[in-house]
């Protein structure tokens, strides 16, 4: 029987990350393919999709919001996790709105205050974004 072997893409800039990533998600039955541009990961994926793809937000040209988007062009069930030490209520926002399931707030922000300083929101709230844009009024 052949062996299953799981394909994860981790995309971002800094080169000592992706190593030190790569290096940490080794493992038996397990590829990394590591890029730093969004473009190079897509193209990859439209040729050989991955089973994960984790992703910095804040990258050079196309960003980790477009890349999710493509991506999810590509296919619509695609698993991406985006990762920033620093991102916009925006950002969260535009996550959400592209099927992010749960999405980590940083503690301190507006957008924690918001859902009362929890750590982290789910994929439920998307749907008040989509049908109640007021509300992105609120968390920009």
């Amino acid at each position: 029987m052949p062996e299953i072997v799981t394909r994860i893409f981790i995309i971002d800039p800094d080169p000592d990350f992706l190593d030190w990533a790569a290096g940490h998600l080794k493992a038996a039955a397990v590829t990394v393919e590591k890029f730093s541009k969004a473009e190079d990961a897509i193209a990859a994926y439209q040729k050989n999709r991955c089973d994960l793809l984790l992703s910095e937000v804040r990258l050079p040209g196309v960003n980790g919001i477009e890349l999710l988007k493509r991506v999810r062009q590509i296919d619509p069930n695609a698993m991406v996790l985006l990762f920033s030490g620093i991102v916009s209520t925006s950002h969260v926002i535009d996550a959400m709105r592209l099927g992010a399931y749960d999405c980590a707030l940083a503690p301190g922000t507006l957008v924690s205050s918001i859902y009362g300083n929890k750590a982290t929101i789910s994929e439920r709230h998307r749907h008040r974004y989509e049908v109640n844009n007021n509300y992105k009024d609120r968390l920009e």
